[in-house]
């Protein structure tokens, strides 16, 4: 099971227990793509939101020929 955290966040959100081969998009909420990374091979990706905009964004990841969406807010 994916799990993303801290949410809502100030800087970062991890995501762990991703699949090998899984594709990782953060999407802002017109679906821009600000941050994506594929053939994740690593259980845990860093996302850095320091910068960005407080605002909600969409976390996008696609393995095994599934897609899972979650939002994730930016304080």
């Amino acid at each position: 099971n994916i799990e993303l955290y801290p949410n809502p966040t100030n800087d970062v959100i991890y995501v762990e227990n991703l699949p090998a081969d899984a594709r990782l998009r953060l999407m802002n909420s017109l679906g821009q793509v600000i941050f994506e990374t594929t053939n994740v091979n690593q259980n845990r990706v860093v996302v850095e939101m320091k910068e960005l905009p407080a605002a909600g964004y969409w976390i996008e990841i696609q393995a095994n020929n599934t897609r899972t969406t979650k939002l994730v807010v930016k304080q």
